[in-house]
């Protein structure tokens, strides 16, 4: 059964009900059904376009990142290749201790990570369900959303946060003082240049870092506000760090949004 002979059923079956025919008098009603059709087939491939390409994408991030078995300090060959778009790092963090029992907070690990994919959100049919094909809210936004992943598609580097020892700031009563206090959250770890969905590292420089707890509050009612605030500080702390240390990998390659 070909294209026409469906619209005409399709046709015959709805304007009956309405108590017409499928004559020339029906000829706006079937162009409406068809144009219709051919939105939603054409919005539908590119749904499957944006979502293998973002799936492709993001791929190359989720890979199983290594440092050497003994690493030190060193500084990278030049990568950068003169194209903007394809120098400038993605950023990513990887969970590298040796118990990962306790996950990283999420808001620690997300201030590490730049966020690439978020651009596409606009692009998505807000009633869609998150998954593996999000339907997009228009042709055009289906366009856009392609344009997005080309350019991210561009960089060829990630500059990968490696934490390997994570502390806490946790608040403590020491017996032999007279009040309690914040003790110090600690980060430790290596910021590693890697081609994406390759795991090995090209080069690497040590970051270590610890949050002032000097100024926090020790009221009982802010511990919890207090705490949240440390961590955070800890990780911006941790992020700043590697950015200086990407500096002495001497690359080429540029920061995001740089």
């Amino acid at each position: 059964m070909d294209r026409r002979t469906t619209l005409l059923g399709a046709c015959a079956t709805w304007l009956l009900l309405i108590g017409t025919g499928c004559g020339e008098d029906a000829a706006p009603a079937l162009a409406a059904v068809a144009a219709s059709e051919n939105h939603d087939q054409e919005l539908n491939q590119l749904t499957e376009r944006v979502a293998f390409k973002r799936h492709e994408l993001e791929s190359r991030e989720h890979v199983s990142w290594e440092l050497p078995d003994k690493p030190r300090d060193a500084s990278c060959p030049q990568l950068a290749r003169g194209d903007s778009e394809a120098d400038e790092l993605v950023l990513l963090a990887h969970d590298g201790r040796i118990d990962t029992r306790k996950l990283l907070p999420l808001r620690l690990t997300k201030q590490l990570a730049s966020s690439d994919f978020e651009a596409l959100e606009p692009h998505y049919d807000p009633h869609s369900k998150a998954g593996a094909k999000r339907r997009l809210r228009s042709k055009r936004d289906g366009e856009l959303a392609l344009e997005k992943l080309t350019r991210i598609g561009k960089r060829h580097y990630a500059a990968v946060f490696h934490v390997t020892h994570y502390v806490e700031p946790h608040f403590f009563h020491d017996p032999k003082k007279r009040k309690p206090e914040w003790g110090p959250g600690l980060m430790l770890g290596w910021v590693a240049i890697h081609e994406l969905g390759e795991p090995e590292a090209l080069c690497q420089w040590s970051i270590d870092v610890r949050s002032d707890t000097s100024d926090a509050p020790l009221a009982r009612r802010l511990r919890e506000t207090t705490r949240y605030e440390l961590i955070s500080d800890l990780g911006k702390r941790f992020r700043e760090a590697g950015m200086r240390a990407l500096k002495q990998l001497g690359s080429g390659l540029s920061e995001p949004g740089k």
